[in-house]
């Protein structure tokens, strides 16, 4: 999820497009490359994809709160939310 929000946010032909303006590309050693998850682990703690969830949760909830399971549900109960809990 959380490599998705990122490859969404800065999308792959804008990058390749500036990249190829300004000359000849310089590739990353694959070297550094391979130890990129390892990176990543240690960044986030191992908690990868979920360090971000909860903040994506609060934007979605900002932007369409009518995905939310709960709002759903008060609706067919008329609000009784303790018999989905």
């Amino acid at each position: 999820m959380l490599r998705q929000l990122y490859a969404k946010s800065a999308s792959a032909c804008a990058i390749q497009i500036s990249a190829q303006a300004g000359g000849e590309l310089i590739m990353i050693n694959p070297k550094i490359l391979e130890t990129m998850p390892a990176v990543i682990e240690m960044a986030t703690k191992g908690q990868g994809a979920r360090i971000a969830w909860p903040a994506l949760l609060r934007k979605l909830d900002r932007t369409d709160p009518s995905y939310s399971f709960d709002h759903i549900a008060a609706e067919v109960t008329g609000g009784r939310l303790s018999a989905f809990r």
